[in-house]
């Protein structure tokens, strides 16, 4: 009886260590995307679902929670500049699985001025780090790990971006 339990460890401590370097890419390259149409008001919401490319199915939020300081522009120039993004504080969620996820961005100008309040529930989760990356783009990347300790286990990465591309506010996930 004592063998078979040793035996058993073994196998699953050689599982978690052979797994143990499951670990994607930074990039978002094959994230997915979702531009966010224009939120006027305070309140106002878009939610889309997505699918990942391995079936799971989940959705991304995003509100507006705080009006900002009001555009200057030429009265001829604003229709020639009409943008999605309008000033103000946005809330971006994500919510994939059991997963959800989340930060908060202000925008003044068509540019991301600040990135803060980042939030996660995940069982496994280890880490998470929300930077501004330039005036145009934030990313919350989270780092997610299942070992048993001394033994190793997979661990992989995921992440939401929020992007000023064109004048529209661009959310990714992966």
């Amino acid at each position: 009886m004592k063998k078979f339990l040793i035996a058993i460890l073994a196998f699953i401590g050689a599982f978690f260590v052979l797994s143990g370097n499951l670990v994607q890419a930074d990039d978002f390259d094959n994230a997915i995307a979702n531009e966010i149409p224009r939120l006027q008001y305070v309140g106002d919401s878009h939610t889309e679902e997505f699918t990942t490319a391995t079936g799971e199915k989940g959705t991304i939020t995003v509100t507006k929670i705080e009006e900002g300081e009001p555009e200057i522009s030429f009265r001829w120039l604003h229709w020639h500049t009409r943008s999605n993004v309008s000033n103000g504080t946005y809330n971006v969620n994500v919510i994939l699985g059991a997963s959800n996820a989340g930060f908060t961005v202000t925008v003044n100008n068509k540019k991301i001025t600040r990135a803060y309040d980042p939030w996660y529930f995940h069982i496994v989760a280890s880490s998470a780090t929300l930077t501004l990356d330039s005036s145009t783009q934030a990313t919350y990347n989270i780092n997610f790990n299942a070992s048993i300790p001394w033994l190793g286990g997979p661990s992989w990465s995921g992440g939401v971006r929020a992007r000023i591309e064109n004048g529209a506010l661009v959310t990714y996930v992966r």
